[in-house]
């Protein structure tokens, strides 16, 4: 779920058992960005929804959330399944990358990460990802364009 600024927003588990959530808070320093904003109302995404690009290259992409906001250019939400033996090598992006991996593990950087983990990459700084397990990893990357 995205919340824009100055939006007023609660969370509420309705059910009998625990919930977890990962929250991004972002600030911007002088002015806000000029560009539209995404509407001032919260965008909630399915992370169910049917990829919307598959290749041949053992990944698929499905791009959940993009749009600017009032504090960056470009807010970009996509979920990716990495299937076994599939990766791509190391590259530097000039935004902020945040991945939480939800099922499988991935190796970036020649780590290993678990489900249920985050990795943040700033702006500038090489990431690559592969699977080098049997079963499709799969996780969100969060950009945050300035």
């Amino acid at each position: 779920i995205h919340y824009p600024a100055g939006y007023f927003h609660t969370l509420a588990n309705p059910g009998p058992r625990d919930a977890t959530y990962l929250m991004f808070r972002w600030r911007a320093a002088g002015r806000p960005g000029a560009g539209p904003a995404l509407p001032r109302r919260s965008l909630e995404c399915s992370l169910a929804a049917e990829p919307r690009r598959s290749g041949g290259d053992g990944f698929d992409v499905t791009v959940l959330l993009e749009g600017p906001t009032r504090h960056l250019s470009k807010l970009h939400v996509h979920r990716t399944v990495l299937h076994p033996g599939a990766g791509y090598a190391p590259h530097a992006d000039a935004h902020d990358v945040a991945i939480v991996t939800l099922a499988g593990e991935v190796e970036t950087l020649g780590r290993g990460v678990a489900a249920h983990s985050v990795v943040f990459y700033a702006a500038g700084e090489p990431h690559g990802m592969a699977n080098r397990g049997a079963v499709p990893a799969i996780y969100l990357v969060f950009e945050f364009h300035r």
